[in-house]
C-alpha cells in the first residue's frame, strides 16, 4: 500500500499524485491519498487558503481512512518518507522509493521525480487530470480561442513575490524573461494572441507590455482546475517557475507545441534544472 500526503497548491498536488501513480503502476501497489493537510491548522499557514483541488479531476485513487493513515504512520514495518513529524527513514529519492515500494508499505510526504519520469504514466495522467465536468467556455472566449494561434502566458507571483522568506527560496520570473520569451515566439510563430493567467493581473498590466492582442483568464472567474485546463489547451505556453504552468504545459497534447520555461526554477538554483522535458526551451 502507498499513501501519498497531498499538500500545497494545485500544481504541487498534481506532482505528489503523479509520484504515487508512477509507483502504483511500476509495482502494482494500491494507491491511496491523505488530504488532511486541508483540514489541519497545524501544518502550514497556507492550509488556511488553499484547498484540495484534485477532486475536480477524474483521479481514480481513493482517500485513505484515518485508520489506514495512522497504521502506516505508526507501524514499524512501514516506511515514512519526508514526514515532518517523524524522522526521515530514507532519502526519499525516486529510485529509493521504487526499490522500497516493492517490499514495504509507504507513507509519502515529499515531492521527487520529474516531468521526464512521468512520461511512463502519461496516458494515465492525461486521463486522470481531465476535468470531471466540462470546461465552461463563454462565447466571447470561444471566439477568441478560435481566432488564431493562442499562447498561454502564466505569471506566478503571490507569496513568491510578497513573502520575503518564500521569495528568497523560490524567486519570481523577471520582466526580461517574459519579454525575451515573447520575442522568441515572434520569430517562431509570427502572429499569435495571448491568454494570460496570473494571480496578480494588476502587476502584469503595470509591468509587462504586449504587441499582441491579449485577454486575461481571470476575467472569466474560473476555478484553479479550470484555469489549468484552459492553459493546457492553448497551442503554446510561456510558463513561470511554477508547478501550475508546468503541469498545464506537460498536459498540452499539441504535437507542434512550443513551451518556454525559465532556466532556473528557484532563486537558489545555481544550474539549470533537468526536471523539465528536454524539448522545452529554457531562457
Amino acid at each position: 500500500m502507498i499513501i501519498v500526503y497531498i499538500a500545497g497548491g494545485l500544481g504541487d498536488q498534481m506532482s505528489r499524485y503523479a509520484l504515487g501513480r508512477y509507483l502504483n503502476k511500476l509495482n502494482n501497489i494500491e494507491l491511496l491519498l491523505d488530504n488532511s493537510f486541508y483540514s489541519s491548522k497545524d501544518n502550514y499557514a497556507e492550509s488556511d487558503t488553499r484547498s484540495f483541488g484534485l477532486n475536480n479531476f477524474n483521479i481514480t485513487a481513493a482517500l485513505a481512512t484515518k485508520k489506514q493513515i495512522d497504521h502506516l504512520k505508526t507501524n514499524r514495518y512501514s516506511l515514512r518518507f519526508g514526514c515532518r513529524k517523524s524522522s526521515h527513514l530514507s532519502s526519499g529519492s525516486l529510485a529509493d522509493l521504487v526499490n522500497r515500494s516493492v517490499t514495504s508499505d509507504l507513507y509519502i510526504d515529499t515531492r521527487c521525480g520529474s516531468y521526464r519520469d512521468w512520461s511512463a504514466v502519461r496516458a494515465e495522467l492525461l486521463a486522470e487530470f481531465a476535468l470531471k465536468q466540462a470546461l465552461p467556455v463563454p462565447s466571447k472566449l470561444q471566439d477568441y480561442l478560435k481566432s488564431g494561434s493562442i499562447v498561454g502566458l502564466h505569471c506566478r507571483r503571490g507569496d513568491k513575490a510578497n513573502n520575503p522568506a518564500v521569495n528568497k527560496i523560490h524567486g519570481v520570473c523577471s520582466v526580461d524573461y517574459y519579454q525575451e520569451a515573447l520575442a522568441l515566439l515572434e520569430t517562431r510563430l509570427g502572429d499569435f494572441k495571448l491568454l494570460i493567467f496570473s494571480d496578480d493581473p494588476d502587476w502584469v498590466k503595470g509591468n509587462l507590455s504586449f504587441k499582441q492582442d491579449y485577454q486575461f483568464a481571470n476575467d472569466y472567474q474560473l476555478s484553479d482546475a479550470q484555469e489549468l485546463t484552459l492553459l493546457s489547451q492553448c497551442q503554446h505556453q510561456i510558463t513561470a517557475n511554477s508547478a501550475f504552468s508546468h503541469w498545464a504545459a506537460w498536459l498540452n497534447t499539441n504535437p507542434d507545441k512550443i513551451i518556454i520555461a525559465p532556466r532556473q526554477l528557484t532563486a537558489q538554483a545555481s544550474i539549470e534544472s533537468d526536471e523539465l522535458p528536454a524539448t522545452w526551451l529554457r531562457l
